[in-house]
């Protein structure tokens, strides 16, 4: 009985840790984040992706360097990825909304500057970078920097999630085990004396029968005995009065 009074509290802050566990399960799944390192390894393949943009567009102006590419806005990883992209997180859905018009805006600025380049515009083409380029880039990485917040909480979640499994349920656990293996050893010490006990009694029993049945004998043979001497004397009688 006192076993049983120590493990019911044990269980019960088992049943504590477990319930936090799944509270940030459900936490974790609501972010709807369920590989935070990938996503967040392609918001700094985007963010890459667009600052060279800018690089390789102010290269082009000062060095006349070769600049391919970058007028679609559907062609890039992020305009790609966007094409498929769905969430039910609503901070990063607004987040991948709202970065779609700048988005836009930045690949167009792109085509006006070799436009103007090709014009002989040239401080036109530079000004198109630094005010609409640049504008449009630092929109859409704030936009990126409102979906990392949301990454890193769910990369945060996922921490706590293995130290709340690893550490903390699997403490109550143990502590559990240690009890349930006493209530296992001690359920096994009763059953061996129940045993014990049973053997001692069929024991007893059984010497008992025997007692019974030697007892039995004897007094079968005594009284038979007895009998045959009275039968005996009372024929001895009945000849001596024959006799006279």
């Amino acid at each position: 009985k006192a076993l049983w009074m120590e493990l019911l509290p044990a269980i019960d802050a088992w049943k504590h840790e477990n319930d936090i566990f799944l509270k940030q399960c459900e936490e974790l799944a609501q972010t709807d984040v369920l590989d935070p390192d990938l996503l967040r390894s392609k918001l700094e393949l985007f963010r890459g992706d667009h600052a060279r943009g800018i690089a390789a567009a102010q290269s082009f102006l000062l060095n006349g360097k070769s600049y391919e590419g970058g007028d679609d806005q559907t062609a890039c990883n992020f305009g790609k990825w966007l094409l498929t992209f769905k969430t039910n997180n609503p901070v990063i859905a607004a987040a991948a909304r709202a970065a779609v018009e700048p988005h836009r805006q930045f690949h167009a600025a792109v085509k006006q500057v070799k436009a103007l380049q090709a014009e002989g515009k040239k401080d036109e083409a530079a000004k198109a970078v630094a005010e609409q380029m640049d504008t449009a880039a630092g929109q859409v990485f704030e936009q990126f920097r409102i979906i990392t917040t949301e990454v890193e909480r769910a990369q945060d979640l996922y921490s706590k999630l293995s130290d709340q499994a690893l550490k903390r349920c699997r403490e109550k656990q143990e502590a559990m085990r240690v009890f349930l293996n006493k209530l296992a050893a001690n359920s096994s010490l009763l059953a061996a004396k129940s045993a014990k006990d049973s053997d001692a009694a069929a024991t007893h029993a059984r010497m008992m029968a025997v007692a019974t049945m030697v007892v039995g004998f004897v007094l079968a043979l005594g009284l038979g005995i007895l009998l045959s001497r009275s039968i005996n004397v009372a024929l001895v009688r009945i000849v001596d009065k024959l006799t006279d």
